[in-house]
């Protein structure tokens, strides 16, 4: 029971919702490189649960996941307004800089300004 100290409902709630979301977005059209894509954007997520049982605070993963929930679907409606030819390359994007700049600054900041834990005996 341990292992799961770091995630919480708020966690599996955002989590879930990404998943259907993504899930959504691979549905448009079912070939190989949309469930990849689903794939690849769901890793955000997955170094969110990750990045929470291991500091066991369920807060870092769901303001990680939150963010990135709040990245996609902003991904996603200014891919459906534009007209460029090139904007559907956010797909691609947007997981990497999840990945690379949410992931770190968000549990940097989170740890960094996150009142300290007063274990009483």
């Amino acid at each position: 029971m341990n292992a799961y100290r770091g995630i919480n409902l708020l966690l599996v709630v955002i989590c879930a919702v990404a998943v259907v979301f993504h899930a959504f977005l691979a549905s448009r059209s079912w070939n190989t490189f949309a469930i990849l894509l689903a794939g690849w954007s769901l890793t955000p997520y997955l170094a969110a649960v990750l990045v929470a049982v291991f500091n066991k605070r369920p807060l870092i993963g769901a303001a990680v996941s939150g963010l990135a929930l709040a990245l996609d679907v902003n991904t996603y409606f200014n891919v459906r307004g534009s007209e460029s030819s090139t904007a559907v390359l956010d797909y691609l994007w947007t997981p990497m800089w999840n990945l690379l700049l949410v992931v770190p600054l968000v549990t940097f900041l989170v740890l960094k300004f996150e009142r300290p834990r007063h274990n009483a005996p």
